[in-house]
């Protein structure tokens, strides 16, 4: 695979962001739909990079959650 020139990395990003607004876990189709076009090839890695970012996030906020709360279980 290529390096992808940084703006398309941004403009993949941020079409993801956008959908997630609506949905939680956009499909790499929505997200080239929102960009109007492009290669699957080229969105799918990002997308796969967007969502491990986004799963890590949550996974943070939980554990921040839960040392907010002082008792070490997760409540949902």
């Amino acid at each position: 695979m290529s390096t992808l020139p940084p703006e398309t990395v941004r403009r993949i990003e941020d079409a993801a962001a956008l959908i997630t607004t609506g949905t939680p876990n956009p499909t790499n189709e929505q997200v080239r739909q929102h960009l109007g076009g492009g290669s699957l090839s080229h969105i799918s890695p990002v997308m796969r990079a967007f969502r491990a970012s986004r799963r890590e996030q949550r996974a943070e906020q939980a554990q921040l959650l839960t040392l907010a709360r002082g008792d070490g279980k997760v409540r949902k």
